[in-house]
């Protein structure tokens, strides 16, 4: 029984730990006192407000007990009982807490009491060891254990084992509010930094003002305080924990995260390359679905990797609650430097050209490359740091501080790749010119936006709107990860899609076998498929995209709703944020019909069996639809209602009226073109004596090629009031008539077997409706006049083979001897007088007579 309270009686592991924390913990804080500006000290030393009083907070070190003089109920209990009532009432008080004064001030009361806990502990601690020491020279003799006490050292041994067991209660007690207060003070922190960060166009102090490093250097001693016991305790947790069970485990899993993110990682992309090649019928195809699977395999093994690293360390034990956290932000941030790198390696950086989904140039590869890795270090970086932030309970001062180090490296980054962007050309061929070639519309677009971020973000952080800098910044390498992610998705979806309805396809000859369609159709199904999933995948990249602003951007647009005073007109109010919603909406409608125009003429109408009119209506009146519907969304946006709207068309109305007539004549005229059809892209018209192919129907007119290469415009409402003449609107076939004469009229019934052996040998002239050759007229000279009918497919092809025709006609003619009018040499007609007449009739007379 001596023996047990003997080792009971020995300081245990966590007091020694206790020790070396104080000593440590005194080392700090004496340097942060030598450092830190003495206004800051002396207004740390003031008790911020009355709900913990300056006595409480500002304790001074309890002096060790003399045992003999030791009650039994402490006189500290009051301090202890007054700290658990403070603690309480600030818990309660930070519920209802929400501007950021209170909530500063709550920071500052919830520090101090967890300061003041600290200090009770420490001083307990202290009783507790000197207590330790009386039992050690009460029950050892020459370090070995006594073993009989007398009466009055049985009573001393008992009073103080009382009193340890009364101050390990209290210790535990003021333990527990320095835990209850460490949590409310990282609540606090956490809130304020919050709601700071969605104050987006709330301005700080800048860096180049004197505030923002007195107020950091004011807060500094404070977060290095917390820092170091952030530190202490991991440390200390690690150290304690730190066996062969725990040697063993993370041994494991870091065996085990080597085999995920290398071995078992590049045998899957071997895998997936054997696969695409020996599956896939499309070359296209093969790459994006390569593409795909080499972003999934080199982003979720490392992340894998990372899990199970932080696994062990959880088993192991060897992680206090925040260290926890934190490396719960590392896995965080090795999987999104994984996905940064597998996204810029299948786009643009992958050593093998025939693998990259854009086409750069080898130089541009190889900065890629360089960039990526980089960007996917210091975005990382910067997400820890500000978890971080979190962790600790880092002041306002720090966050600031930390966000403007953060944004800064982030444009860094993009003033890197924009420098890139800038210095790339296209790798020229042996036989291209020297020119540079043009800038394509895409590289533009993404200088730009890089441009205006950089600017945006450096702008902020050195005029004090470091929390719009950090959102900018952010949001730029977010919405760039999410447009690559969206562009890989959109080209794998619609490859994928291409593939499974070929007519090879498992889906293609499901539905042609089943359903008995065609395969015009199942194009088309799958054309549908494939917008359908594209605008699935637009639509969560956009929510994503606009997921730092808050819920569908209402936090942005919170602060856009204040900028500028309206203007009322009446019932209608027009203020800066409805014009700029109503521009905005007009701007993104256009370009949504623009791409729905696009995809109609590029995807969805060539697979259709429809001819180019159909086609062209179709794509008119989606367009007209579109641009309709689009106009109403932008009037609505900006504030209008449909009383507003009535009331502008009522205007609109007049002025047309007045001056808009033809305009509103020509624009009902083509709708009536669009619906009725009477004449369509690609027929062959006669308007007013000018003939040719109509190429586009317009708004307001239409566009007819002539054959000489020149387009005449016609006014619509002129096709639809006057006469046209559409060669192609019944039958598109065309009729070619051949006018022939030969000389002598007993060469006619050969020579209609000959023009018409003729005309059915030709390939253009069609067998159904069969060819024909008619006797015109006879001649008084005795010719024969012939006219041959045939039928070619189009009427545009009616005059080259009707020249054809009466070159094979002729040369058939001469070799079957027959002569055309005037072949056998000229015929001289004379028409007789009236004496030769006489005298014709006198000798007719005579020879009758005879």
């Amino acid at each position: 029984m001596a023996r047990s309270s003997t080792n009971d009686l020995r300081p245990s592991a966590a007091t020694r730990r206790g020790g070396i924390r104080l000593s440590i913990g005194l080392a700090i804080a004496g340097l942060i006192a030598a450092l830190a500006p003495s206004a800051a000290l002396a207004q740390a030393a003031v008790a911020p407000t009355p709900i913990v009083s300056a006595p409480v907070i500002a304790a001074p070190a309890i002096p060790p007990v003399q045992v003999q003089q030791l009650p039994v109920v402490d006189p500290n209990i009051a301090i202890l009982n007054g700290l658990i009532r403070d603690v309480a009432n600030l818990q309660k008080q930070a519920v209802g807490a929400s501007t950021d004064a209170s909530l500063a001030r709550l920071r500052e009361q919830t520090s101090a009491a967890q300061a003041v806990a600290d200090s009770f502990v420490r001083a307990r601690d202290r009783e507790i060891v000197a207590l330790d020491a009386k039992l050690r020279v009460l029950t050892l003799a020459n370090g070995k254990p006594r073993k009989r006490l007398d009466a009055a050292e049985r009573r001393e041994r008992r009073e103080l084992l009382d009193q340890r067991q009364v101050l390990t209660e209290q210790v535990q007690r003021a333990r527990q509010a320095g835990i209850a207060a460490n949590h409310s003070f990282t609540e606090v922190s956490q809130r304020r930094r919050t709601a700071f960060d969605a104050r987006t166009f709330d301005r700080t102090a800048s860096p180049l003002e004197a505030g923002f490093w007195v107020s950091l250097g004011g807060s500094l001693g404070a977060d290095v305080m917390r820092l170091s016991r952030l530190a202490s305790d991991a440390f200390d947790t690690a150290v304690a924990a730190l066996d062969a069970r725990a040697v063993f485990i993370v041994a494991l899993a870091l065996a085990l995260a080597f085999a995920l993110a290398m071995p078992l990682r590049l045998a899957l992309l071997r895998v997936i390359r054997r696969f695409t090649d020996e599956q896939a019928q499309v070359r296209r195809f093969r790459q994006s679905a390569r593409a795909i699977a080499a972003v999934l395999v080199n982003t979720i093994l490392p992340g894998m990797a990372a899990v199970v690293v932080n696994l062990g360390l959880n088993w192991a034990a060897l992680l206090s609650e925040k260290a926890a956290a934190l490396v719960q932000a590392a896995v965080i941030a090795v999987f999104w430097g994984s996905l940064v790198l597998a996204l810029s390696r299948q786009l643009a950086g992958g050593k093998v050209p025939a693998n990259r989904l854009l086409t750069v140039s080898e130089r541009m590869a190889s900065r890629t490359r360089s960039l990526s890795w980089l960007t996917a270090l210091l975005t990382g970086a910067g997400f820890l740091i500000s978890r971080l932030n979190s962790v600790v309970g880092a002041s306002l001062a720090a966050t600031v501080a930390a966000n403007c180090i953060t944004s800064l490296a982030y444009a860094s980054i993009a003033g890197l790749i924009l420098l890139a962007l800038s210095e790339d050309h296209p790798d020229a061929g042996p036989d291209e010119s020297s020119a540079e070639p043009p800038r394509n519309a895409g590289v533009t677009l993404v200088a730009l936006g890089l441009t205006i971020a950089i600017i945006v973000t450096v702008g902020s952080v050195f005029t004090g709107f470091t929390t719009l800098a950090l959102l900018v910044s952010t949001q730029m390498f977010w919405i760039s990860v999410l447009v690559a992610l969206a562009f890989l998705l959109l080209r794998f979806v619609d490859d994928a899609v291409g593939e499974l309805f070929l007519p090879g396809g498992w889906i293609g000859r499901l539905l042609t076998h089943t359903l008995a369609l065609g395969h015009a159709t199942v194009s088309q199904l799958g054309v549908i498929t494939s917008a359908v999933l594209q605008i699935l995948i637009v639509l969560g990249t956009l929510s994503l995209a606009l997921t730092p602003f808050g819920r569908n951007g209402d936090v942005l647009t919170a602060h856009i709703a204040g900028v500028g005073q309206g203007l009322r007109i009446g019932s209608l109010e027009l203020s800066p944020r409805s014009l700029a919603a109503g521009i905005g909406c007009l701007v993104l409608g256009l370009g949504i019909v623009h791409l729905a125009q696009r995809w109609l003429d590029r995807r969805f109408l060539p697979v259709t069996d429809w001819d180019a009119g159909v086609r062209n209506s179709v794509s008119t009146g989606v367009r007209y639809l579109g641009v309709g519907a689009v106009v109403l969304w932008a009037l609505t946006a900006a504030g209008l209602g449909f009383s507003q709207i009535a009331l502008i068309a009522g205007a609109l109305s007049v002025g047309i009226g007045f001056g808009l007539q033809q305009i509103v004549q020509n624009f009902v005229s083509g709708i009536i073109l669009l619906v009725e059809r009477p004449i369509k892209v690609g027929d062959l018209v006669n308007v007013g004596g000018v003939e040719g192919d109509v190429r586009r129907i317009r708004v307001r007119a239409t566009e007819i090629l002539q054959a000489d290469k020149t387009t005449l415009i016609v006014p619509n409402s002129d096709l639809i009031t006057k006469p046209v003449q559409n060669k192609t609107l019944g039958d598109p076939r065309g009729r070619v008539q051949l006018q022939i004469s030969i000389g002598a009229a007993s060469e006619a019934p050969r020579a209609i077997l000959v023009i018409r052996k003729v005309l059915e040998a030709a390939e253009e002239v069609l067998d159904e409706p069969a060819p024909k050759v008619f006797v015109d007229a006879l001649t008084p000279g005795g010719s024969v006049n012939f006219n041959a009918f045939g039928f070619v497919a189009s009427q545009r092809d009616a005059t080259r083979v009707r020249s054809d025709l009466y070159i094979s006609i002729i040369e058939a003619l001469n070799e079957a001897r027959i002569g055309f009018v005037g072949a056998g040499g000229q015929t001289v007609i004379v028409e007789p007088g009236r004496e030769l007449k006489a005298l014709s009739e006198k000798l007719s007379a005579g020879l009758k007579a005879g």
